[in-house]
């Protein structure tokens, strides 16, 4: 896949645009992280815009629902693993 960061705010935030037609027809382009400090942890959540609506919006959302919520919990093991 292919985009461009549009917001770059090292610790804090990152936040691409995917270029158009990628990864597929009628998936929403922006999408950011957010870091959160919390003493020797971190709260990270993901803001995907642009879902439209329609009779494959809920299928496209749930897919993408799903696919983040396993990003972010193999990116947790990676990084406890990480820890000393």
């Amino acid at each position: 896949m292919r985009g461009v960061f549009v917001d770059l705010q090292p610790g804090r935030k990152v936040a691409w645009l995917w270029e158009a037609q990628a990864p597929g027809p009628g998936t929403p382009r922006l999408v950011s992280f957010f870091i959160l400090p919390s003493g020797r942890s971190s709260e990270v959540s993901i803001q995907h815009c642009g879902f439209e609506p329609g009779p494959g919006a809920e299928p496209l959302f749930k897919g993408f629902k799903a696919g983040w919520t396993d990003a972010l919990s193999r990116l947790k093991r990676h990084v406890e693993g990480m820890a000393p």
